[in-house]
């Protein structure tokens, strides 16, 4: 069998709507397009976006079992995993005899090098992050991360980024490449699944009172626990609506069972997350700067709440900052506890919507990011 796109990833494929976007992309380009990844390992939300795609799903559970063994077994268990998890990769990857591999992490670039070697594939690495230095990784992890790129790079036809600082950071720190930003935009579904009062019918908010809203992970480095707290404070009207899931899903639930002005919101499908983001006032993008891959990040709420007509209150990071300003998007402010809550007060009393919000966002839509994808892939093959 031969395919035109093999897209690679340690990930489960189904849940990441960045990997799903790029293949339905390139299917509706008339690319024949597969991918190969992780099953889950827990049950997950799957996008219904996948069942489109053909997609393998290699069953590992390496990270939940690791977990569950002493410190000094760990190590040699994860390497020995990630051998295993590249040898099928590979064999998967011949079978399939690609014109190109869209590697979507660091730890297949290995594995795609070696389809290349067999095929004459071409291959783009898709750096969904700074990927050697970003939040949750050790020094280690990090060393071994870019010793992984800087190797592969001499073997890389193309390079993709997902903001410009980031893009920037690869080419001085390891070296120039044909490259393409693709933003984080999102996939927006033609059905108005949730309607404009969702979130105040839902939770019984009284029509006065402001809805701010966090979609996203919940994990440190995002801010919440100072957002949390300032929405604690007695002399705060407005309320507070978590969309999500992690490992700080406790604290959240334990905030929204304490406070009647916090609530949280289970996690939905990707492709329905603008539509119920809508009916709230204004959306919250904070990123602790923990790391450079933070620090230059443009990540996926961010534009969920432009697309959704729904201001923001964003990070005062260098990438955020600009295209907030360029587009007039919302407010940017430190995360700490105090601009937090002078930043609630001041929205308390002001109509935020008629404020902001107020040009062309076709640049940054899906539909643009699609083109400059599928122009990649044309250059790249062409050569």
């Amino acid at each position: 069998m031969t395919i035109d796109i093999l897209h690679l990833t340690h990930t489960h494929i189904a849940t990441d709507s960045r990997i799903l976007k790029a293949m339905l992309a390139a299917d509706a380009a008339d690319f024949s397009v597969a991918g190969i990844g992780m099953s889950a390992y827990e049950e997950t939300l799957n996008s219904s976006l996948s069942k489109k795609l053909n997609i393998i799903e290699i069953s590992f559970k390496t990270t939940y079992l690791a977990k569950k063994l002493p410190k000094f077994l760990r190590i040699p268990f994860l390497l020995l995993s990630f051998v295993v998890f590249s040898l099928n990769l590979i064999v998967f990857g011949i079978r399939f005899r690609p014109s190109l591999v869209h590697c979507n992490d660091t730890l297949v670039l290995p594995a795609g090098l070696i389809i290349k070697l067999f095929t004459g594939c071409k291959i783009i690495y898709d750096a969904h992050e700074l990927e050697s230095d970003r939040n949750g990784i050790t020094r280690l992890e990090a060393k071994i991360y870019f010793s992984l790129e800087k190797y592969c790079w001499r073997f890389l036809d193309g390079l993709i980024t997902v903001s410009p600082g980031i893009d920037d950071w690869y080419k001085n720190n390891i070296g120039p490449k044909l490259s393409e930003v693709i933003l984080n935009s999102p996939f927006i579904s033609k059905d108005d699944k949730y309607s404009k009062s969702y979130l105040k019918d839902y939770f019984k908010i009284l029509g006065q009172h402001k809805v701010f809203i966090y979609a996203g992970m919940f994990a440190k480095g995002r801010g919440l626990e100072n957002l949390i707290a300032a929405f604690k404070s007695d002399d705060i009207n407005s309320h507070l609506v978590l969309l999500g899931y992690g490992p700080l899903s406790k604290t959240i639930l334990d905030a929204s069972s304490a406070h009647d002005n916090i609530h949280f919101h289970p996690a939905i499908e990707h492709e329905n997350v603008v539509s119920l983001i809508r009916s709230a006032d204004i959306g919250v993008c904070f990123i602790g700067n923990v790391s450079l891959s933070d620090y230059h990040c443009l990540p996926n709420k961010l534009f969920e709440y432009a697309f959704s007509g729904t201001p923001v209150v964003a990070s005062n990071f260098p990438d955020i900052s600009a295209l907030v300003s360029e587009f007039n998007l919302g407010i940017i402010v430190s995360d700490t506890f105090d601009s937090i809550k002078t930043c609630i007060r001041e929205i308390e009393e002001i109509d935020v919507k008629k404020s902001f919000l107020n040009k062309d966002l076709s640049s940054l839509s899906w539909d643009a990011q699609t083109e400059k994808l599928i122009e990649l892939y044309n250059t790249v093959l062409s050569k």
